[in-house]
């Protein structure tokens, strides 16, 4: 823990965290994707943000210029929050990009007394 906190402070870790296995806990995933006009952009990414299933959103100079991960119980519910978003003002169209292939990421950082 003092290690990574002098990393941390020196800015070469920004964060650590727990990678889970989204089908293990019955949750699915999936990247969107959203058409937003310039004008309402805040607005848009505001509400965006009041969903707790949303883990974190980004722009990109492009047509698609919205960008957003979902996690949910079901995929019923990436498509309410994808049609609730797809009717905010200034919102053209929204879609969700289902992962095709699953990608592992295999990191295993040795600490103190791990015997692997």
């Amino acid at each position: 823990i003092e290690r990574f906190r002098r990393l941390q402070s020196e800015g070469i870790v920004r964060q650590l965290g727990p990678v889970f296995d989204l089908h293990r806990l019955d949750h699915t995933s999936t990247l969107c994707a959203a058409r937003v006009d310039l004008a309402h952009l805040d607005a848009v990414v505001a509400f965006i943000n009041k969903f707790d299933e949303v883990t974190h959103n980004y722009y990109r100079e492009h047509d698609w210029n919205v960008w957003f991960t979902v996690i949910v119980p079901s995929p019923e519910r990436i498509e309410a929050i994808r049609k609730r978003i797809e009717e905010q003002e200034g919102v053209a169209e929204a879609i969700s990009l289902p992962a095709e292939r699953l990608y592992k990421i295999g990191l295993h950082v040795p600490t103190a007394g791990d015997s692997a």
